[in-house]
């Protein structure tokens, strides 16, 4: 072997023995030792969902003490740490961290240090890891029973970013939104064909924001409606933002706080049932 030959092959083998370098993403691994590439997730939202696949808008901010360009991206991929934000553990999305991580180091992107940028991911789910037909679905019907609960899949409804979109002294009209943060889905159709047993939104004008008292009057009811694309089931991780009108009749001086609250009529066994309604101040 000439010795041009030689040295060839020894720079190739010290090229490719480089963090990053000559490796495919799939057996990249999972580093577990901080030196100084990280980022984390926060802030997420997802965009569409299906079972094969999710869309996720989120914030990713480089923690690192270095820069992410494009020269240090792909060298330092096996040394890039990924973290998520807590919430990720509440949804069925802290399954699929790390195809989340997968996604994120397939594209390319740059973030100076301390840096942040807002990403939007699109997961495939695969076959072995997808929701199959006969999932466990919690419904609100009559045909709902205690024989078919199951804690492990719990559905567990939030309401929150309740805001005032207008006011008169008449009615007052709001937005918040509901979300499934539980490990069940829940179908929101009701047995009958109009929406009067679907799940329920309730309204109510109390004197404290902390829960409705006894002493709350109601003011109004909805029925939720939507989900077309998944025929009525909302799953684990979605959430649906709804608007309400609401009659002012029922408020009094001393009941000023509007409370919106899912699941009115509970009709849902819920893994949690105190984080399901949200108060807001109506002067």
């Amino acid at each position: 072997m000439s010795f041009r030959l030689s040295t060839i092959i020894l720079f190739l083998g010290l090229l490719f023995s480089l963090p990053g370098m000559g490796q495919n993403l799939d057996t990249i691994p999972t580093p577990t030792e901080y030196t100084g590439y990280r980022v984390h997730l926060g802030q997420y939202e997802i965009l569409k969902k299906s079972k094969k696949c999710f869309r996720l808008k989120c914030k990713m901010i480089n923690t690192g003490r270095f820069d992410l360009t494009k020269e240090e991206f792909e060298p330092n991929l096996s040394r890039l740490i990924i973290s998520f934000d807590e919430k990720f553990g509440l949804t069925e999305l802290a399954d699929y961290k790390d195809l989340i991580a997968y996604e994120l180091r397939k594209q390319k992107w740059e973030i100076s240090a301390g840096g942040m940028i807002e990403k939007e991911i699109k997961v495939k789910i695969p076959k072995e890891r997808r929701l199959s037909d006969d999932a466990f679905v919690i419904n609100v019907g009559r045909g709902t029973g205690l024989s078919g609960y199951n804690r492990k899949l719990c559905v567990d409804l939030m309401l929150d970013s309740l805001s005032i979109l207008d006011k008169s002294k008449k009615s007052v009209k709001v937005r918040f939104r509901v979300s499934n943060v539980g490990k069940g889905a829940l179908n929101i159709i009701g047995d009958k064909k109009d929406e009067n047993d679907n799940v329920q939104i309730g309204a109510f004008f109390s004197g404290t924001k902390s829960f409705r008292s006894r002493s709350s009057n109601p003011a109004a009811i909805q029925f939720m409606t939507g989900l077309e694309e998944t025929k009525g089931i909302l799953f684990p991780g979605d959430s649906v933002f709804l608007e309400m009108e609401i009659s002012r009749k029922s408020q009094t001086r001393y009941t000023n706080i509007l409370i919106i609250m899912a699941d009115a009529n509970q009709m849902i066994l819920e893994c949690i049932e105190t984080n399901n309604h949200e108060g807001i101040l109506v002067k």
